[in-house]
């Protein structure tokens, strides 16, 4: 359950974990080289296709979660402005209680060329279910 009393960010990087406020400092976290904060499960007969891109961006595989995803993963890793991929970069967690106390993990961060950088949700808005998540 999500306890906070503020919008909290979680990332990994390797061993480290980065669990702080949403501020305009945490722009300067290296989100593309983040590990995905949850993982990808697979069971026989699920609908999806999961699985890992070979990006020559990042000279690694990166994840993807749908066809949708590894679409534009391909894309990103072709688009001569992004620099950097990660998949599943971020949890956001809102305050329990709150109407987004749910939290969300976008698909993609893209660091850009110009050394800003861009959250990705492949799906639009109403098509997305949201997920329950904990900061536990």
């Amino acid at each position: 359950m999500n306890l906070t009393d503020s919008v909290r960010l979680l990332a990994r990087f390797g061993d480290r974990v980065v669990d702080e406020p949403v501020s305009a400092g945490i722009s300067a976290v290296p989100f593309e080289s983040a590990m995905a904060v949850r993982s990808f499960f697979s069971w026989p007969g699920k609908r999806n296709y999961e699985g890992s891109w070979w990006s020559s961006t990042m000279r690694a595989h990166v994840g993807f979660e749908s066809l949708l995803e590894r679409d534009f993963a391909m894309l990103a890793d072709h688009d001569g402005d992004v620099v950097g991929i990660s998949s599943q970069p971020f949890a956001l967690l809102w305050p329990h209680g709150t109407e987004h106390a749910r939290g969300h993990v976008p698909d993609f961060f893209l660091r850009l060329r110009d050394g800003g950088g861009r959250v990705v949700d492949v799906r639009p808005s109403g098509m997305r279910i949201p997920r329950r998540i904990s900061s536990k």
